[in-house]
């Protein structure tokens, strides 16, 4: 949790998010924040239209359920983005 509340190390972690497509998965190690290293990222982008407004994600253990993981982050991102698009709709 320490790490987490440093900023800058968050950006490092989420910066890879912003450079790729889709949802991204890194687990431990591969990590490159290495205080880090023993957990997971899960995350992607959501947008309004063309725009990235920012990302969505877990941050958890190495074990965890990435198909479950994975479906929810997507799923999510897709809502952010559908209201963040067409507010009224």
């Amino acid at each position: 949790m320490r790490t987490l509340e440093q900023k800058g190390r968050l950006v490092d972690l989420l910066e890879g998010v912003l450079a790729g497509e889709g949802v991204q998965v890194v687990i431990g190690r591969e990590n490159p924040v290495s205080s880090l290293s023993d957990l997971s990222v899960v995350a992607t982008t959501y947008r309004a239209g063309d725009r990235v407004l920012g990302t969505v994600g877990i941050v958890g253990p190495t074990r965890m359920e990435y198909a479950r993981a994975i479906a929810l982050v997507d799923y999510l991102a897709h809502v952010l983005t559908r209201f963040l698009t067409n507010p009224g709709a």
